[in-house]
């Protein structure tokens, strides 16, 4: 006589199928998504944690490499010096034996 059309959310199944989808929906609110979002946080805080590790070590690096540049600086520096010391030294050697 009437035609009954089937439950869109449970699918058909009457209430065992609604009760399913509520424990399924219940399992994912109150179990699944919880844990999901504590595995985010642990996650994030471990990238930070890696991120100030690598900031820490980048910043020690450059500390270094600032230090080697300027003794590389000054040793450029003080071969310059000499190498202009040994042109005038030529200079003179060169005017003393013109005629």
């Amino acid at each position: 006589m009437f035609s009954q059309q089937p439950d869109p959310i449970s699918g058909g199944a009457g209430w065992v199928g609604a009760s399913f989808l509520g424990l399924v929906l219940s399992w994912l609110l109150l179990k699944h998504l919880p844990d999901m979002l504590e595995l985010i946080r642990e996650m994030v805080t471990e990238f930070r944690k890696e991120t100030e590790a690598q900031r820490q070590v980048h910043g020690q690096a450059m500390q270094v490499l600032t230090q080697e540049s300027r003794a590389q600086r000054e040793s450029i520096e003080q071969l310059v010096k000499s190498v202009a010391g040994l042109v005038k030294q030529v200079e003179t050697l060169l005017e003393e034996r013109k005629p």
